[in-house]
């Protein structure tokens, strides 16, 4: 019910949106004048709509006023609002002016995901009389910009996307592909080996990890959250030897928490590309520990932690990134959760204010202080915050916990008990010199009577919009 109730109120949410951008700016392409700013103000003060309906309004209306300039002619007005945003975000990404759209776009074009698939590579020229086997004699920033342009082409449509890459030689064993016959599994499988191959020659492991600063745009009200987890590094582990690789193999505790990234094993490859090409990488997590659930518990995964107390971005009792694909990075997840009054960013703030009776201010100086003493995990609140570390332990056990979304550090992997060490997974944990945690997968699903009590709990601080439809929308269920 919930799903389609989100559905409906997107829908109808873009069409407002737009029909109230198109009314100012003939729908936002070639006539539209460049300093068209549209208030949704406006565009909201015509009814009263629910917070979720508000809120997609003025995702919407924000991106259009954030929308890369001087591209608009490029896109055809029947292009969905899904794939403008994809291709704003990819201008923006790859850094794209009129002249260098001109030559890979003649003309006025629908988006889709072959389109993206193709902008993803804006140098594409400079690779195209190299091949898989001289691809290791390029320059190493050459070989890394051409790989995370590479991965940014892996959500979505692997059909879509294969057939959207440029017919040069690093791509000869997709273009090969039979893509009418071919399962999405047969394609995945050469995606990933093509991956392989092209990760061989770049240097692996914790040190050639990218790092950066946090930086957030002018007027960001991202809310620091405080350390929830706990650290690895006291767990007790055995060494062992296995294909080859000397690595760590301990338990996960049952009575600490983690954040874990479920993924498949071919996915780790992406993963190792993304941290070593991105510095601001951002990847969404599930909590283990507490009464909460891990999505996607019984499959293996690493265990994060943000790599400051700055970079958890949102800590969220709902899957609160669904449907943001290529488009969920630092920029997107700023612009769509560090902004007033987002429930997402202030959940884990509000519970600690309303439970200590803090206020803002007060806040505020309780987590500085954090800051200024470089906590990281639980056992750093412990020692310089006891108060507050006595009620963060309490969070996961009588609130919902969710989703994270942070710029992270790999601290190990995330291995359910009846799942075998791979060759695969021992070599990402001998690179990055993490170790292996196993875990009863079976506990990580949520206890049924403890459903209410959090959702209760959660009720009181995470200011859930009132199902009130505007007119002409409906609830799944409701005929």
């Amino acid at each position: 019910m919930r799903i389609s109730f989100l559905k409906n109120i997107s829908q109808e949410a873009t069409s407002l949106a737009r029909a109230a951008i198109g009314e100012s700016t003939n729908l936002l392409r070639k006539e539209a004048p460049k300093d068209v700013f549209i208030s949704s103000k406006k565009v909201l003060k015509k009814k009263k709509f629910t917070t979720q309906f508000s809120q997609k309004i003025n995702e919407i209306i924000n991106n259009f006023n954030n929308r890369p300039k001087g591209v608009e002619h490029f896109v055809k007005e029947n292009t969905s609002q899904d794939m403008l945003d994809g291709f704003n975000d990819v201008v923006r990404r790859r850094k794209y002016s009129p002249q260098m759209m001109a030559k890979i776009l003649k003309e006025p074009t629908k988006i889709d995901e072959k389109v993206l698939a193709r902008l993803e590579f804006p140098n594409i020229e400079k690779y195209k009389k190299v091949t898989v086997e001289t691809f290791k004699d390029l320059p190493l920033e050459d070989k890394k910009a051409f790989i995370n342009q590479y991965i940014s082409t892996f959500s979505g449509s692997a059909q879509a996307h294969v057939e959207g890459l440029a017919d040069i030689p690093l791509f000869k064993s997709l273009k090969e592909i039979d893509l009418d016959n071919a399962s999405i599994d047969e394609i995945n499988k050469k995606r990933f080996k093509l991956l392989d191959d092209l990760m061989e020659s770049v240097p692996r492991g914790q040190k050639e990890i990218l790092n950066s600063p946090l930086n957030l745009q002018e007027g960001s009200a991202h809310v620091i959250k405080p350390p929830l987890t706990n650290s690895v590094k006291n767990i007790q582990t055995n060494d062992i030897n296995i294909h080859g690789y000397k690595i760590k193999v301990g338990d996960l505790p049952e009575n600490q928490a983690f954040y874990v990234h479920n993924m498949t094993q071919d996915n780790l490859t992406r993963l190792e590309a993304l941290l070593l090409t991105d510095p601001d990488a951002v990847l969404c997590t599930g909590f283990k520990g507490g009464a909460g659930y891990l999505k996607g518990g019984d499959r293996m995964g690493v265990i994060v932690s943000p790599k400051t107390a700055k970079d958890l971005l949102v800590q969220a009792p709902q899957d609160a990134s669904s449907g943001y694909g290529t488009t969920r990075n630092l920029y997107n997840i700023e612009n769509k959760f560090l902004k007033q009054g987002n429930i997402d960013n202030e959940y884990i703030p509000n519970i600690i204010k309303g439970e200590l009776n803090l206020s803002d201010e007060e806040y505020s100086k309780r987590m500085q202080k954090l800051i200024d003493n470089g906590a990281k995990y639980l056992e750093d609140v412990e020692k310089i915050d006891p108060e507050l570390y006595g009620l963060i332990k309490k969070i996961p056990q009588d609130y919902s916990m969710f989703e994270g979304i942070m710029r992270p550090d790999i601290e190990a992997i995330y291995l359910p008990k009846d799942m075998e060490i791979s060759q695969r997974i021992a070599r990402f944990a001998h690179d990055y010199d993490i170790p292996i945690l196993k875990t009863d997968a079976k506990k990580t699903i949520i206890n049924p009577q403890d459903i209410t009590r959090l959702s209760e709990n959660t009720d009181k601080y995470y200011k859930k919009p009132k199902t009130t439809l505007p007119k002409g929308l409906f609830m799944a269920g409701d005929l």
